[in-house]
């Protein structure tokens, strides 16, 4: 079975929370989180069912709680592997920045905007259900 599609996520670490929809096209990967970060990489499944993800998280210049904001944007390296369909809605732990559980789920392909757009009130109303066009 492929896992082209759109998909939500959410997550939760030491360095906070976050939610985010990514897009699975073929091998190709492409998300944005709530926070304005993108993610661009790959989605490979294996023979067992089992998802290797190799991503790069582009992190814009952002005000961090307590510190001055960054004068950069940055990237960071996502590698993991997940379970069959990301674990369909069960919490990982992946570590990045120290533990971080993550919970993917496969979503309306309506959704699939989000990653080009960035989110707005309407979307994150239609993600969260309380809004169905």
């Amino acid at each position: 079975m492929g896992i082209d599609g759109t998909y939500g996520f959410v997550y939760c670490g030491n360095r906070g929370l976050g939610i985010g929809v990514f897009l699975v096209e073929g091998q190709r990967i492409q998300g944005r989180d709530f926070a304005g970060c993108s993610y661009m990489g790959a989605a490979v499944q294996d023979g067992k069912g089992n998802i290797q993800l190799d991503v790069q998280m582009q992190v814009p210049a952002l005000m961090a709680q307590g510190t001055a904001t960054q004068d950069l944007p940055h990237t960071r390296h996502i590698h993991w592997m997940f379970p069959p369909a990301f674990g369909d809605g069960e919490p990982q732990m992946v570590e990045f920045a120290g533990p971080v559980a993550v919970m993917v789920k496969r979503i309306s392909d309506k959704n699939a905007a989000i990653v080009k757009n960035g989110f707005t009130p309407e979307t994150t109303a239609r993600l969260g259900g309380f809004i169905t066009r």
